[in-house]
C-alpha cells in the first residue's frame, strides 16, 4: 500500500479548504450560535465558521421546482378550475470529488477526506450542549405461551400496552441540525446567484480505494471521496429553541419568504431577506 505525505497539521482546520478554490467554488457553512436581530444578514462575515469548501464545481446544477393547485373538476368546465395550493421548496443537489494526494486541499491527506465527510454527516444530526445521557425506559407486560389465534390476539394486546419513556438528564438542550449557508456563484455582491440559507436534507458519501496505509498506526485509509448533499432553500430557517433576542422588540416569528419578485431580482441570492438570526451552532 501506498503511505500518503505526512503534512503538518498545524493552524486551524475550521474551513477546509484550499484558497485558490474561494470563493470560485462555493463553500456550504454551519451557521454559528446568534440571537441577535440584523438589518441585513449579507454582510455577515463567516470566514473563520465551521464550513466546507468545494474544490470545484458539478458538471451541472439542477434548480427544479413545482407548484400545487386543488382541481375541482366539473361536467360544464372540461379544464377544471384550478386554485393555487403552494409551491415545494427549492431542493439544491450538489456534489463534488476529493482525492487525498490533492495537497491543496487536503493538506491531511486522506485524514482531509475523513474530516469532511464527518463533518457533512454533522450537519444532518442533532445538536447537543454537553455530554448528558439520554435515558430510555421500556416497560413491556410478560409474554404467555397460548397458541394459535389466541396467541396472537395477546401479543398484538401486550404491544399495545408496553410504554416507552424517554428522558433527557443534565438538563442540557437538544437543537435541530444547524441552520446553513449555501453560496455557489454571485454575478455581484447584491446580484443574481445562489447564496442563501436553508438545511441540509440528506448527504452522501463513498470513500474509494486504493486503501492507504499510515502515517502512524493509520490503516486503510481512503485515497479519494465523492461527496454530495442536498440543500433545502429557506431564508428564515432557525434551529434555535432557545431564542432570545438582544432586541426586546424584535418579532420572534418573522419567517421571511422569497416571493416571485425577490427571485425574478437575484434568482436565489436571499441573504438580505434574513432578519433575525435564530442560529445554534456547533459550539
Amino acid at each position: 500500500m501506498a503511505e500518503p505525505r505526512k503534512v503538518s497539521s498545524s493552524g486551524p482546520d475550521q474551513n477546509l479548504r484550499r484558497e485558490r478554490s474561494f470563493p470560485f467554488c462555493g463553500r456550504l457553512i454551519a451557521l454559528p450560535t446568534s440571537s441577535v436581530l440584523r438589518p441585513a444578514d449579507s454582510d455577515l462575515n463567516l470566514d473563520d465558521q465551521v464550513s466546507i469548501d468545494f474544490p470545484g464545481m458539478p458538471d451541472s446544477i439542477e434548480l427544479n421546482r413545482s407548484t400545487n393547485y386543488f382541481v375541482l373538476p366539473n361536467f360544464l368546465l372540461p379544464d377544471g378550475v384550478h386554485q393555487y395550493k403552494h409551491t415545494e421548496p427549492l431542493q439544491i443537489p450538489f456534489s463534488f470529488r476529493l482525492h487525498a494526494f490533492d495537497q491543496e486541499f487536503c493538506p491531511q491527506g486522506a485524514l482531509t477526506l475523513l474530516k469532511v465527510a464527518a463533518r457533512l454527516h454533522a450537519f444532518v444530526l442533532p445538536i447537543k450542549a454537553g455530554q448528558g445521557e439520554v435515558e430510555v425506559n421500556a416497560q413491556v407486560p410478560p409474554e404467555t405461551s397460548p397458541s394459535g389465534h389466541e396467541a396472537s390476539q395477546e401479543r398484538q394486546a401486550a404491544s399495545s400496552a408496553g410504554s416507552l419513556s424517554i428522558e433527557q438528564s443534565g438538563g442540557e438542550q437538544v437543537n435541530a441540525p444547524v441552520t446553513c449557508r449555501l453560496e455557489i456563484f454571485l454575478s455581484a455582491k447584491d446580484g443574481i446567484g445562489i447564496c442563501c440559507n436553508g438545511y441540509v436534507r440528506d448527504v452522501g458519501v463513498k470513500l474509494h480505494g486504493p486503501w492507504l496505509r499510515g502515517p502512524g498506526t493509520g490503516y486503510n485509509l481512503p485515497s479519494a471521496g465523492d461527496f454530495s448533499f442536498t440543500f433545502i432553500h429557506r431564508p428564515g430557517h432557525g434551529n434555535s429553541f432557545n431564542f432570545k433576542s438582544s432586541d426586546p422588540g424584535a418579532q420572534l416569528g418573522q419567517q421571511p419568504q422569497a416571493y416571485a419578485g425577490v427571485v425574478k431580482a437575484g434568482l436565489y441570492n436571499t441573504r438580505s431577506l434574513v432578519k433575525v438570526a435564530n442560529y445554534r451552532g456547533f459550539s
